[in-house]
């Protein structure tokens, strides 16, 4: 069986593609974020199981996969994807996390955001992302913090057919009972994401995003995606508790987890190619 896996950034593709192949009996091979299915697949496996990402500015070649034999799409509210996504962008996609002054600013205002002592809002981060982006240089990346849904992130979706849909919550709840249906399989196996891509895994919960958004966010990012929430059958309700609370370990820590992570890929890089260059004849 060939299974294909849509989604947008941070909805859970990573999740639901482990969970899948534990699944399966036999020889499985993965097509992991692959914008494309290569012309020839392992004649060796029993099964295929790709995941990929849409919506971002890497194009997909979906028609590539049309001889897929079951084909996923998965959605998320878009309130809490875009906190999700923030949080990792800022400390995994930074150009400046290599520079200790700029992170422990960033941090600083992620621990003020859990005290609750005054309302820092989501647009207060992304201003000082923003700013800091700036100071990293002229050769520095656009920023990186996540947009709200895209504005065509509905007839994205409307578009796909074929697919069936799984929502992010549903997944994280194990509410799999239409997927197993559909695949024809029970989804016995184990969603644990291996170490290799374990960064990406943060909360595995849905609507936190009340905790984070402050009333002027929700003005600001409403226009956006009520269009998203009304066309997938999510609860279009705004309203925010009177106290908010949010884990360090979903915030600051799970920030500088990522600066860490970055941080010591690049040393390793940097080691491969000077080991490389060493073991090059004089």
């Amino acid at each position: 069986m060939k299974i294909l896996i849509v989604g947008q950034a941070k909805t859970g593709t990573t999740g639901l593609h482990y969970r899948l192949r534990n699944s399966l009996d036999g020889v499985v091979q993965e097509l992991f974020e692959r914008t494309a299915c290569p012309p020839q697949l392992d004649p060796g496996a029993d099964h295929v199981v790709a995941k990929t990402l849409i919506g971002g500015a890497a194009p997909v070649d979906l028609d590539s996969f049309d001889a897929f034999d079951r084909k996923i799409a998965i959605i998320r509210d878009p309130r809490d994807r875009h906190i999700s996504a923030l949080l990792y962008r800022l400390g995994y996609h930074s150009d400046y996390f290599m520079a200790p002054d700029k992170t422990a600013r960033m941090a600083d205002l992620l621990r003020e955001k859990e005290s609750g002592r005054r309302p820092v809002s989501v647009r207060e981060i992304e201003e000082l992302d923003r700013e800091l982006q700036q100071a990293a240089g002229p050769a520095a990346a656009p920023p990186t913090t996540a947009a709200p849904a895209p504005p065509d992130a509905v007839t994205l979706f409307q578009s796909l057919t074929g697919f069936h849909f799984v929502r992010y919550e549903d997944f994280v709840q194990d509410d799999l009972a239409g997927l197993a249906a559909y695949l024809g399989f029970e989804l016995s196996g184990s969603g644990q994401v291996d170490r290799k891509h374990s960064r990406v895994v943060r909360t595995k919960q849905a609507g936190s995003w009340r905790q984070w958004f402050t009333p002027a966010d929700v003005s600001h990012y409403r226009p956006a995606m009520d269009p998203f929430l009304q066309a997938f059958g999510y609860d279009t309700a705004w309203d925010l508790p009177t106290v908010q609370h949010i884990e360090p370990e979903h915030c600051s820590a799970y920030y500088e987890r990522l600066i860490e992570a970055k941080s010591e890929e690049q040393r390793a890089a940097v080691a491969r190619i000077m080991g490389h260059r060493g073991a090059q004849p004089a």
